[in-house]
């Protein structure tokens, strides 16, 4: 024991300082310390500045004799240089990153991590690099200070330190921000930064105050750039940082034991026991807040495969495309379950046709309320389309979608019931449902339903509702609905009798080339015989304002 000439403390042999009072302890009592002779790797690591003072010397030769071999770092560094090598050469690019290649090797992402016994990827992801760069960059800070770090609490409390933070850095990131994909070892890193600085913090007596200001100003200029850093940097994880190493710090604290060798040996059982308490104590409350069952987790992993599907930020792949989608049609995604029916529906990739998977995938759409899916179950019985043709089948579906609001839906029920196709005719019905439609703003929906009020069929005859709808229609570019209004206005039913508009509708329907050309053209000649010129005049002028203000596509569907 050293006694202290300042204030009669009794402190351990390891201390340079006195733990009461700071002074510094006799160097007799340094000089009778027991250390081994610093030998191989383990010898006179120059930690501050190129010349070692006495204090530094025996510092040096106490942790040299605490732990005399570094191999953990050495063994970490190779492990994760090896990991991004093989990692290469399954596909990922060395420069830039390749998330497919990095997701089936272990990277982190909540629909991944939280699903399937996917919690192995809390460690894999810490061995895993998205880019040179990035894996030479955190080599580079666990070679400068984990070395010096595994020295001061052993291999085994240094590999555990390293892995443990590893893990909470994971785990920190995915309770952060689940849907993003993270990889690195740099939750790790910062842990043994942070555990660096505990020890530094808890055995402050045992380092020299020189070395012990140089080492904790080196750590908070690390930490505070690479935060910083981070900060500004959208794909750098800062979660993880964070989290390792405030993992770190509190781990290192508990974890720092007297480099003299008796009572290092003697404190190692209480110090794994208070590793493992402050393992649980950090572990519980990230595993509590652990991101299962996150609704947008199916999504995430359909957006993936349609990634692939697209080759949008990854290879193009419909095989790969394929394997996410059937991952998130697990988890119940719509989409995927939408998209897997139309894969096997297309036959692409080649010898994917399958419709009756096809139409096992719409179903399980259509079952957890995809409208679409619905109404594409609704097409295919119509049309026969992989299965017998099935109208009955078809007005089912259809009139799910239409229930749930499906505009073309409603207007293809009301057909339906108007034909009665696939059930009885029923015109209240059609009525009923081509109203929705039109309702919608549905143009041909709005052009039936105009025939529906003109004839009285589902209705009571309605003149001023026929042309009502028919306007509607014609300017949503329905060319029939065009014609039926230059009829209107040119008989006066309806309307006022008003040859001018009925001119230039008839116009625009003779525009469009489709079969009521001659007849609106007959139609034409009889006004313009009725007409002065001031009137004809007037009739082309609004003609050429009509045609500007139709959209010229909606006029070219219509006439199709």
């Amino acid at each position: 024991m050293k006694t202290c000439s300042h204030c009669a403390r009794s402190n351990d042999d390891s201390r340079l300082n006195c733990a009461g009072c700071g002074e510094r302890l006799p160097e007799l009592a340094a000089s009778n310390a027991t250390v081994a002779p610093a030998t191989g790797n383990a010898s006179r690591e120059p930690l501050v500045g190129e010349k070692l003072d006495v204090d530094t010397e025996v510092f040096t030769q106490n942790y040299s004799a605490a732990t005399p071999r570094v191999w953990v770092t050495y063994w970490l560094l190779g492990l994760n240089s090896l990991v991004f090598l093989t990692t290469g050469l399954a596909g990922a690019n060395l420069v830039h990153p390749q998330l497919g290649t990095l997701l089936d090797w272990g990277a982190n992402w909540g629909p991944l991590t939280t699903t399937s016994g996917g919690e192995w990827r809390l460690l894999a992801n810490c061995f895993l690099h998205f880019t040179l760069w990035h894996l030479l960059g955190n080599m580079f800070a666990l070679w400068q200070g984990g070395r010096l770090t595994e020295r001061l609490f052993g291999n085994g409390f240094f590999l555990v330190l390293y892995l443990a933070t590893g893990v909470i850095g994971s785990l920190t990131a995915l309770d952060w921000h689940p849907d993003i994909i993270s990889a690195g070892a740099s939750g790790a890193v910062f842990g043994i930064y942070g555990a660096l600085l505990g020890y530094l913090v808890r055995q402050r007596g045992a380092v020299p105050k020189r070395l012990w200001r140089s080492l904790g100003k080196t750590i908070v200029v690390f930490v505070a750039f690479n935060l910083f850093y981070g900060l500004t940097q959208l794909k750098v994880d800062n979660a993880a940082h964070e989290g390792g190493l405030a993992a770190g710090l509190m781990l290192g604290w508990l974890a720092a034991r007297p480099l003299h060798l008796p009572h290092r040996s003697a404190s190692t059982h209480r110090t794994a026991l208070h590793l493992a308490l402050g393992l649980v104590v950090l572990l519980l409350p990230l595993a509590w807040l652990f991101p299962r069952d996150r609704p947008t987790y199916g999504k995430l992993l359909s957006d993936m495969g349609t990634s692939f599907d697209l080759g949008s930020g990854v290879p193009k792949s419909r095989e790969a495309a394929l394997r996410w989608y059937h991952q998130a049609a697990q988890l119940g995604s719509t989409e995927a379950e939408m998209n897997l029916g139309r894969v096997y529906f297309n036959d692409d990739p080649p010898g994917t046709k399958n419709p009756t998977a096809g139409i096992h995938w719409f179903r399980e759409a259509a079952a957890h309320g995809s409208t679409e899916a619905e109404a594409t179950l609704g097409a295919i019985y119509y049309d026969g389309v992989g299965v017998a043709a099935d109208h009955v089948a078809a007005r089912e579906w259809i009139a799910r979608a239409a229930a749930h609001g499906q505009a073309k839906e409603q207007m293809l029920l009301g057909a339906m019931y108007y034909r009665g196709d696939g059930t009885t005719r029923d015109y209240a019905a059609a009525f009923h449902w081509i109203r929705q439609a039109a309702g919608q703003g549905l143009g041909p929906a709005q052009a039936l339903l105009s025939v529906l009020y003109y004839q009285g069929q589902g209705t009571e005859t309605n003149l001023a509702a026929a042309a009502h709808w028919a306007l509607a229609a014609a300017k949503n570019g329905q060319v029939k609905a065009q014609f039926e209004l230059g009829s209107l206005y040119a008989q006066g039913q309806g309307v006022a009798q008003d040859a001018v508009e009925a001119y230039a509708w008839l116009g625009v329907a003779i525009s469009n080339r489709v079969e009521v050309t001659a007849t609106a053209k007959k139609l034409q000649e009889q006004l313009a015989l009725n007409m002065t010129p001031e009137q004809l005049a007037k009739a082309h002028r609004r003609f050429a304002e009509l045609v500007r203000q139709l959209p010229p596509t909606e006029a070219g569907q219509a006439g199709q």
